[in-house]
C-alpha cells in the first residue's frame, strides 16, 4: 500500500505527488525514482485525456450554436467558423485561469458538475421532445426509450437540484 488508510489532503493539487512519492518509497531506491516519473506522467495523462475532448466538445457545441442563431455569422465562409472557435477558445482559456485564481479547483470542479447534470437533465429532455416533435412517425424512438430519457432527465435534475440546495443550506443561504 503507498498511502495509509484514511489519508487526506487539505490541497488536492497535491495528490498526484504525494501518490507518486509513495510509489517511490514503496518501490525502493533502485527503481522507484522511474517509477516517480511514471506515476506524474500518468496522472496527467489521465488529466489531459479527459479535460481536453471535454474542453473541445462543449466549445463545438456553443460555437455550433452561435453559427446557426446568428444570422450575421450565417453570412461568413463557412471556412471562417475557425475564427469564432478558436476566438471561444481563447476566451474559454483567459476565462479559466481567472476562475482557477479566484476559487479552488475543488469548488470549481463542484460548480462544473453541477451544471453538468442539470444540462444532462435537459439534454435528455430536449432529446425526447426534438424526437416526438420533428422525426417522422415510424422514426421515433420506441416506449422504453422514451421512458428511459424521461426518468433518466429526472434522474440527472434530482441529482442537480439536491445538490444545489444541500449547498445553499450548508453555506447558510436558504
Amino acid at each position: 500500500m503507498f498511502l495509509p488508510r484514511g489519508f487526506f489532503l487539505e490541497d488536492q493539487w497535491q495528490t498526484a505527488l504525494i501518490t507518486a512519492n509513495g510509489v517511490r518509497d514503496g518501490v525502493g531506491s533502485e527503481w522507484g525514482n522511474l517509477f516517480w516519473i511514471f506515476t506524474l506522467l500518468c496522472a496527467f495523462l489521465v488529466l489531459g485525456s479527459g479535460v481536453t475532448p471535454a474542453t473541445d466538445g462543449f466549445l463545438r457545441r456553443w460555437v455550433d450554436v452561435f453559427w446557426i442563431a446568428s444570422r450575421k455569422a450565417r453570412t461568413f465562409d463557412p471556412r471562417s467558423i475557425r475564427y469564432v472557435y478558436f476566438s471561444a477558445l481563447a476566451v474559454y482559456a483567459v476565462l479559466g485561469i481567472i476562475l482557477l485564481l479566484l476559487e479552488p479547483p475543488v469548488t470549481l470542479l463542484f460548480i462544473a458538475t453541477l451544471l453538468m447534470n442539470f444540462a444532462l437533465g435537459f439534454s435528455c429532455w430536449h432529446t425526447l421532445a426534438v424526437n416526438l416533435v420533428l422525426l417522422p412517425a415510424q422514426l421515433r424512438p420506441g416506449w422504453v426509450a422514451r421512458i428511459g430519457l424521461f426518468l433518466a432527465g429526472l434522474f440527472f435534475l434530482a441529482v442537480a437540484l439536491l445538490s444545489t440546495v444541500t449547498t445553499l443550506h450548508q453555506k447558510g443561504i436558504i
